[in-house]
């Protein structure tokens, strides 16, 4: 077994997919995997590994704007990333399959879920983003970012808009700005209202510590899921799946055979 790297255009886009196949195919679903904002496929890299040794196929793409998958061709939206999802697996003649989303990709997972579920048969989300923060917190720091561009120095508005990012839940979009318009639209969407529609079974694993997604939204999809169980890594944080790489794979394989 190794991963291996293919490309694939969907939509347009030009894909970087990563990919393991076991030396001996037993399982029918293929595993799907959705990084985060700023990651990459290779994250998972090791989650992979462990699942190849037990018969699975998995894949991961670099999500269009990140790793080695080449920006949108326009601002996207978390429907246009299902959109490229969906076609990626019917490219890769995928029937059954599981996903597998963390953080931003677990935006696209719980969207596709609810609103795509043919041949979609298990939801996993680790520090997965989507429910919205409060209208009072976003307002205050949407209206001080706005108005102090008049009245500011440049240097404090910096400070401000660094603070409204981090208060939405991705200090990481700083860094790519070339995916300001992606960004603003995957943000403005409150994933709530569709998470009761999620009709699988679904495992949310999250890091007691996480500060980007943090355990209480968690709690949220664990009360609106309904065939939901959450598994909590006391210390760990927003990639409760790296800290703790062993219990992950191991929970996550159990989870499949259930």
């Amino acid at each position: 077994m190794s991963l291996s790297r293919t490309q694939h255009v969907v939509n347009d886009q030009l894909l970087s997919v990563l990919e393991s196949m076991p030396n001996e195919l037993t399982k029918v679903e293929t595993i799907v995997f959705l990084h985060g904002w700023g990651s990459e496929a290779s994250v998972w890299s090791e989650s992979m590994e462990a699942l190849s040794r037990e018969g699975y196929r998995s894949i991961a793409p670099d999500l269009p704007g990140f790793g080695r998958s080449e920006m949108p061709l326009k601002g996207f939206s978390v429907d246009d990333y299902c959109e490229i999802i969906r076609n990626l697996i019917f490219q890769c003649e995928v029937e059954e399959y599981v996903l597998v989303g963390h953080s931003f990709g677990g935006r696209i997972a719980i969207k596709t879920a609810s609103t795509q579920p043919s041949y979609l048969r298990k939801l996993i989300l680790t520090g997965a983003a989507g429910v919205k923060l409060s209208e009072d917190k976003r307002s205050v720091v949407e209206s001080i970012t706005r108005i102090g561009k008049k009245i500011l120095p440049s240097a404090v508005i910096k400070k401000v808009r660094k603070n409204y990012y981090n208060a939405i839940g991705s200090k990481e979009y700083l860094a790519i700005p070339e995916l300001e318009s992606t960004f603003k639209k995957v943000v403005g969407e409150d994933l709530t209202p569709f998470l009761h529609k999620i009709a699988i079974e679904t495992l949310l694993v999250w890091g007691s510590k996480d500060e980007d997604t943090p355990l209480a939204q968690g709690n949220v999809m664990k009360q609106s899921i309904p065939q939901s169980q959450m598994s909590i890594y006391e210390g760990a944080g927003h990639y409760a799946f790296l800290d703790n790489p062993p219990r992950f794979n191991a929970e996550m394989i159990a989870f499949l055979c259930q």
